[in-house]
């Protein structure tokens, strides 16, 4: 199974997106490990969960990340934000008169995405034609 998402960094404006590609039979292994644990702190078998915690979910959420191939391609904050708007909803409006140096360096580096946004459309591209395999 493959997943995409976005992270931020709203104090030094910085983003990357995070590709993942897990085995499909792992993650619907792990999910049922998951439900079994929760439905059995609430049915209140405290003692069964924590066994079954300790001794199934950890491991079957270890073999999941055993298995699973990241990559993470780091991105101007400012131009994933213009492409991908609807992931930056809780974003609000910075105040530059209150941004402290560094951030003003990074809110300038951040702004630069405009000069070079071809060359990020076609790493972005030939990383998920890498996730494809």
């Amino acid at each position: 199974m493959k997943q995409w998402f976005i992270g931020t960094n709203n104090y030094w404006f910085t983003a990357s997106i995070f590709l993942e590609k897990s085995p499909f039979v792992l993650m619907v292994i792990e999910r049922l490990a998951m439900t079994i644990c929760n439905v059995l702190i609430r049915v209140g078998f405290e003692r069964v969960h924590d066994l079954w915690h300790i001794n199934v979910c950890s491991k079957t959420t270890d073999l999941l990340y055993k298995h699973t191939k990241s990559i993470v391609i780091p991105m101007p904050y400012f131009y994933l934000k213009e492409k991908f708007p609807e992931r930056f909803e809780y974003s609000y409006e910075y105040n530059e008169e209150l941004v402290d140096d560094n951030r003003s360096v990074a809110w300038k580096y951040s702004n630069k995405h405009k000069e070079s946004s071809r060359r990020y459309e076609e790493r972005i591209d030939k990383l998920m034609g890498r996730m494809e395999k």
